[in-house]
């Protein structure tokens, strides 16, 4: 597991290769049911980090630009199986 703590003010990572080797070493094999939901001091900081983060960050006005930025439906026409494509070579 990463002892790693997640800094304030990051940005999403850059690319694919940091969130592979990310993913790598956060998860171990054979985790047991009750590892799953710790609220005790013994849980990973990490989570405490993402939900400080998200309500940190994500504020209204934030949500109402996204909704604006892609709720406008102007980003191109597609058809379910195209969108589905394209969302593989993410």
């Amino acid at each position: 597991m990463s002892t790693r703590s997640v800094d304030p003010v990051a940005e999403p990572l850059s690319n694919l290769e940091q969130w592979d080797d990310f993913v790598e070493g956060r998860y171990k094999e054979g985790k047991s049911e009750s590892e799953f939901r710790q609220y005790d001091a013994k849980a990973n900081p990490g989570v405490a980090d993402f939900y400080r983060l998200n309500h940190r960050y994500q504020t209204l006005d934030y949500v109402l630009g996204k909704e604006k930025q892609y709720f406008g439906l102007t980003r191109g026409k597609k058809s379910v199986w195209e969108a589905a494509d394209y969302l593989n070579t993410l």
